[in-house]
C-alpha cells in the first residue's frame, strides 16, 4: 500500500480570496543563513516584541547539542520499537534508522499520521521527551506572557518529515501543506460565552492530554489565549519543509472571524470542534515551495518558520500555522508542546492529570524534585 494515498483529510473552502491579507506581505526578517530572527533565552522582552508583531518568536539555543542528539536517538527509538503503537496493535519493528528502504507502513512506520508529519496518534511519554518539557526557558516564556508562575506544559507527539524520495512518478512520502487553528474562532468572539472557563477534561485516556488547553473561553478573558511551540531538533531550512504560519494574522483573527461568519463558520459556529483547517492542499501536485503562489486565499500566505537545531519556536493560539512539504534530502524532526495555565485545569481534573505524569515519571525513572520542574509538569499540586 502506498503511504502517500493518505487517510481522507477534511473537505475545505478556502478562506474567501476577497478578504484582504495584504498585512501578512511583511514577512519576518531572516538572517543571512537563511533562518528566521532568533532570540537567546536571555532575550525574552525584545522576542515578545517580535511576538507582538508577528504572532510568533524564536528562541535559539533552548536545548544542548546533547540534547538535541539524544532527543534524535530517542525517535528514532520510538519508531525502531514501535512505541507509538497501543499495546494491542500487533508488532512488526521492521524499521532500522539506517536503512531508508524500511521507512514504510509495512515495515512498522507510524503511518495513521504520516502526510502530517506526526509519529503516530498518543502523546509521547518517554524519558527525553518528558525532559524537554521541564526545560525552564519554557517557564520563563509563560511567566512573562501570561504574568503568573502557575505554568504547566502539555503533553504532544513527536514530528518527524521524512526526505523526499523521488520516484519515476513523482514524489513519496511528501506531507501535505496545510494552514489551520487549533481552537474555535467563531465560539471565542461570540459575546454570549462566558469566560472564564476551566477545562474539564478527565483525563481517562492519553487522547486528553492531546486536547489540552485547545478550548478557548471568552475574548474578555486574557488568560484563554494559549501558547502554542515545538522544538527543532535538526537545522530546518526552507526547502526541508515543516512549520509555517501567517505572519501577522493573530492580530486580525476578529476581523477574520467576523468576515467568515457566514462561509467557514457556519460549519463551527455551534461546534465543539477545536481543529479547524483553513486551508489543505495534497502533497500530490506539488514540486517546489514556490507552488503556493498557485493557491488560492490564505494558503499562498504562508512563511517558513525556518530555525536551527535546539532551536524553540512559539506561537500564539490565534495564529493560523500548518506545514509545508519537505522537498529536500533532509530530514525535520520536531517535539510539540503547549504552554498554558494550570489553574485553567478544573481542581479534580488537574488532579486525576498529575497523577497520571507522576506514574509516566516513575515509569521513565525522573526524580522531580526541582519545583519549577515539578509546575511544568503539574505535579507541584500532589504535595498541598
Amino acid at each position: 500500500m502506498e503511504e502517500n494515498s493518505s487517510p481522507t483529510k477534511p473537505i475545505v473552502k478556502n478562506s474567501s480570496t476577497e478578504f484582504d491579507f495584504s498585512f501578512a506581505l511583511k514577512k519576518a526578517p531572516v538572517d543571512s543563513e537563511g533562518f528566521i530572527k532568533a532570540f537567546s533565552p536571555s532575550q525574552l522582552k525584545d522576542a515578545q516584541i517580535f511576538f507582538s508583531e508577528f504572532g510568533f518568536m524564536v528562541i535559539e539555543n533552548a536545548l544542548t547539542p546533547t540534547e538535541c542528539e539524544d532527543s534524535v536517538n530517542d525517535i528514532w527509538e520510538y519508531i525502531e520499537q514501535e512505541k507509538w503503537k497501543c499495546f494491542l496493535a500487533p508488532k512488526t519493528r521492521g524499521v532500522s534508522r539506517s536503512d531508508p528502504s524500511t521507512w514504510w507502513a509495512q515495515f512498522g512506520w507510524p503511518s495513521a499520521l504520516a502526510t502530517e508529519g506526526i509519529l503516530g496518534g498518543p502523546p509521547v511519554f518517554t524519558k527525553q521527551a518528558l525532559k524537554n518539557r521541564m526545560n525552564k526557558t519554557l517557564f520563563e516564556i509563560g511567566k512573562l506572557f501570561y504574568e503568573s508562575e502557575e505554568i504547566i506544559v502539555s503533553h504532544d507527539r513527536y514530528g518527524l518529515f521524512r526526505p523526499v524520495k523521488r520516484v519515476q512518478d513523482g514524489f513519496k512520502w511528501m506531507t501535505d501543506y496545510n494552514v489551520h487553528v487549533d481552537m474555535n474562532p467563531w465560539n471565542y468572539f461570540d459575546k454570549a460565552r462566558l469566560g472564564n472557563q476551566k477545562y474539564a477534561i478527565d483525563y481517562s485516556s492519553e487522547d486528553d492530554f492531546i486536547q489540552e488547553f485547545n478550548s478557548t473561553g471568552h475574548f474578555t478573558d486574557k488568560t484563554q489565549m494559549k501558547l502554542q511551540s515545538l522544538y527543532n531538533f535538526i537545522d530546518n531550512r526552507e526547502e526541508d519543509g515543516g512549520f509555517h504560519v501567517v505572519p501577522g494574522m493573530h492580530k486580525h483573527m476578529k476581523e477574520w472571524t467576523e468576515y467568515t461568519e457566514n462561509k467557514i463558520g457556519i460549519n463551527y459556529k455551534n461546534s465543539t470542534c477545536d481543529f479547524i483547517p483553513l486551508f489543505w492542499k495534497s502533497s500530490w501536485g506539488l514540486n517546489s515551495p514556490h507552488d503556493k503562489e498557485k493557491f488560492d486565499g490564505i494558503g499562498k500566505y504562508t512563511q517558513r518558520v525556518t530555525a536551527r537545531a535546539g532551536s524553540l519556536i512559539v506561537w500564539s493560539q490565534f495564529l493560523p500555522h500548518g506545514s509545508s512539504p519537505n522537498f529536500s534530502d533532509n530530514i525535520r524532526m520536531g517535539q510539540f508542546m503547549k504552554i498554558g495555565l494550570a489553574d485553567q485545569i478544573e481542581w479534580t481534573c488537574r488532579m486525576k492529570r498529575a497523577k497520571y505524569i507522576e506514574k509516566k515519571l516513575e515509569k521513565a525513572e525522573i526524580k522531580v524534585e526541582d519545583e519549577i520542574e515539578k509546575k511544568l509538569m503539574g505535579i507541584d499540586i500532589l504535595n498541598n
